[in-house]
């Protein structure tokens, strides 16, 4: 918590502020309490008090919550929505988001897993029942407090007969934890089973579930994709697999999913047979043509190439919030905060025996002790007790992290403890994890801050990089609390330590601030120290600020490094080059691993060099795989090269069927050259439709759309008005 600014109110109705907890888009978040009760009470600033959707957040949350009493669900004790500062009370959560606990812990284990999935799901039945539609599930939504996980944020919640639908642009990060109703101006309440069955995967893998490290890649893999469960439990797998259903009328909804969750957790207690799997009505992994099931608002061929080439993080993947309130931490400015990858540059020590490792062992060091935990052997207390009794530092150390491994923190707390007071690194790294196991944010946040300002250099007890964690950890807790002047000072601390997430913070925090210099010293800083997001934002801001060389650059790093992602974006780099042997080259490598970006690379450089057999049979197999270039590249084939109408209008329907404004627009003129006349006018309604959707969502472009709306709508009063 940060002490209160000279500004800041004493008293908002009763409740004495005590402290601030952190800063949003539009509000600032105080400690109140009143007698001893304690709230998280986020007002709106004064600079955004007559902004009227900063209001208008405010109030609908305080609506829904106020209908809600959930013991999942973070509730309201208070508010004054007519002040001239409007705010609101709600319960003080002290506990860490579950973005935090599996960025800095891991996965979840499978029994706290089913409880995870229990609780939220019971939350969303709750909202439900209500008329209510949460729409942003994600880990940083979920907050594992000391009474339960409890799920928050509904600012941007659907209320049924109230609200209008937030349309996809209106949404900040939550792009890898979406639904494919997110893409579409519909709400479904099944949406929030499918965005809560991403967090739970997220939950039990500590990674990504879909392919892309941008909005559109994730769209295109949310709407196409069997989701990668890979590393979860047979039980995880069973549970999750029908939830990610495409069409919503497929999938388990939140009550049966929820009942599943408590089936589960009693069979792994001991106490039941497992139960029988949820039922989806179509069998994802054969991935079934999802054209028939799936209608989203697909980009025009001139966003697909603008944003493919310009790759936006997602907002969701930093560790911003070291919560123990439940209010989300917002970015600075109009930051999307990089999280913590498992690069080279990761921060978990490894025991070994190298004076540069993580765990660097002196002469006195217990080498059974260490061999023993090292070989995950069965008698790590008998090696290591005698030793750490007698205070030998690295004994100490093992037998912390054997009870910290064993979920024993009570143990690991009284081991690490001495460690740490001995100013042992190691010891003191895991002592903080240890204290987020026991929500001690207290102590948690004094070692961090001893740890980070630990004033001597690289020693057997300090390695480098547990001293740039403590400084990147030191940097999200200050972060949080708003102090981002201090957390700038950490967090470069903790890049020139070695650190590649911090340096990536760095350069998106500048980014955003327009520096452009300091942008691209930082990021290019994290892509050096192999930082996937790092690397990916460098790619991301260059083409951002039109420096073509430096992206294809960074493009060949990463595609050199295995990302196949970015072989199917090099490749059509190269293509939009008119490289084509570059571009086969790189479409070769993505394809052969399945990227279908690569594929339709594949496709359109041989039929545009006359191989016109194979590349329509590439296309075809894209197109198939629902990759929107390869169909609107098969159906001007078909209707520019070859005048065949009927088989255009197969590839441009599919189009349609996805909501594409422009390919809608060709569909309606095939459909009237065919003579289908009635159809015709009916896709060309649809066009004045998805335009007029454009325009309230904001991706409207005016350069191109503004024409076929004017033919649209004259075709519209005048001949489809006499039919």
């Amino acid at each position: 918590m940060e002490p209160k600014k000279a500004s800041d109110p004493d008293e908002l109705g009763g409740w004495r502020i005590n402290g601030r907890l952190g800063e949003g888009g539009f509000g600032t978040v105080y400690l109140g309490e009143k007698g001893a009760q304690k709230a998280a009470i986020k007002v709106i600033r004064p600079e955004f008090v007559e902004e009227d959707d900063a209001r208008a957040r405010l109030v609908t949350e305080a609506n829904i919550l106020s209908k809600l009493s959930d013991p999942s669900i973070g509730k309201i004790l208070d508010s004054d929505l007519s002040g001239e500062y409007p705010w609101i009370a709600t319960e003080f959560i002290n506990g860490p988001t579950l973005d935090d606990k599996v960025k800095y812990e891991g996965p979840l284990e499978e029994i706290a897993w089913f409880n995870l999935a229990a609780n939220v799901f019971h939350a969303v039945v709750s909202a439900n029942e209500m008329g209510i539609i949460h729409k942003d599930i994600k880990p940083s939504n979920i907050i594992l407090g000391e009474t339960g996980n409890k799920l928050i944020d509904f600012g941007i919640a659907h209320i049924s007969g109230q609200t209008k639908t937030v349309v996809f642009g209106d949404r900040e990060g939550s792009t890898p934890f979406s639904s494919p109703e997110h893409f579409t101006i519909r709400s479904n309440p099944k949406m929030d089973v499918f965005s809560t069955a991403a967090t739970l995967a997220y939950a039990g893998k500590a990674t990504n579930i879909w392919n892309g490290e941008n909005d559109l890649q994730l769209m295109r893999s949310i709407n196409e994709d069997f989701p990668k469960l890979d590393g979860l439990t047979e039980n995880q797998t069973k549970f999750l697999t029908p939830l990610f259903e495409k069409n919503p009328s497929d999938r388990p909804t939140a009550l049966e999913a929820h009942q599943s969750a408590l089936g589960y957790i009693e069979f792994l207690l001991g106490n039941s047979k497992i139960p029988s799997p949820l039922k989806g009505r179509s069998n994802l992994k054969r991935l079934l043509s999802y054209t028939k099931s799936i209608t989203f608002v697909s980009l025009s061929i001139i966003a697909v190439i603008a944003i493919v080439l310009t790759m936006r993080i997602s907002a969701q993947q930093v560790p911003t919030e070291i919560a123990n309130s439940n209010v989300k931490n917002p970015p600075i400015g109009n930051s999307t905060n990089p999280s913590p990858t498992k690069s080279k540059n990761a921060t978990e020590p490894s025991p070994t025996k190298s004076k540069n490792a993580d765990l660097s062992i002196n002469a006195a060091t217990d080498i059974a002790c260490q061999d023993e935990y090292s070989s995950k052997g069965s008698k790590v207390i008998e090696m290591c007790l005698p030793s750490a009794k007698k205070g030998e530092i690295s004994s100490i150390y093992f037998l912390g992290r054997f009870y910290f491994d064993k979920q024993n923190y009570k143990e690991a707390e009284k081991w690490l403890l001495q460690g740490a007071e001995a100013k042992d690194l190691n010891s003191t790294r895991f002592l903080i994890d240890t204290y987020t196991q026991l929500s001690n944010t207290t102590q948690r946040d004094r070692w961090t801050k001893i740890c980070a300002d630990t004033s001597y250099g690289e020693t057997d007890t300090s390695p480098l990089k547990d001293i740039a964690y403590c400084k990147m950890m030191q940097g999200f807790i200050l972060t949080r609390a708003g102090a981002s002047k201090e957390a700038i000072l950490y967090f470069t601390d903790a890049a020139d330590y070695g650190s590649g997430d911090a340096a990536t913070w760095l350069g998106l925090y500048y980014r955003d601030l327009d520096q452009k210099d300091k942008a691209i010293k930082w990021l290019t800083r994290a892509a050096e120290l192999e930082s996937t997001n790092g690397l990916n934002s460098l790619i991301s801001y260059a083409d951002q600020i039109g420096d073509n060389a430096l992206a294809k650059k960074w493009l060949i790093v990463s595609a050199n490094d295995g990302n196949q992602v970015n072989m199917g974006v090099l490749a059509l780099t190269y293509y939009f080059d008119k490289d084509f042997t570059s571009a086969k080259k790189w479409a070769s490598k993505g394809a052969s691993f399945g990227d279908i970006l690569s594929v339709y690379v594949q496709g359109a450089v041989a039929y545009d060099e006359g191989q016109r057999v194979e590349g329509k049979a590439l296309l075809v197999k894209a197109a198939n795989k629902g990759n929107i270039s390869a169909i609107r590249k098969l159906g001007s084939i078909y209707r520019l090269d070859e005048k065949n109408y009927e088989e255009a209008a197969i590839w441009y329907e599919k189009l349609a069927a996805r909501n594409d404004f422009t390919g809608t627009d060709t569909y309606s003129a095939l459909l009237f050259m065919l003579g289908k006349d009635k159809e015709s006018c009916t896709y060309n309604d649809k066009v004045l439709e998805l335009g007029n959707a454009a325009k309230k969502n904001g991706t409207y472009e005016s350069t191109y759309m503004d024409k076929i709306m004017e033919d649209a709508k004259v075709i519209a009063d005048g001949y489809c008005a006499k039919m």
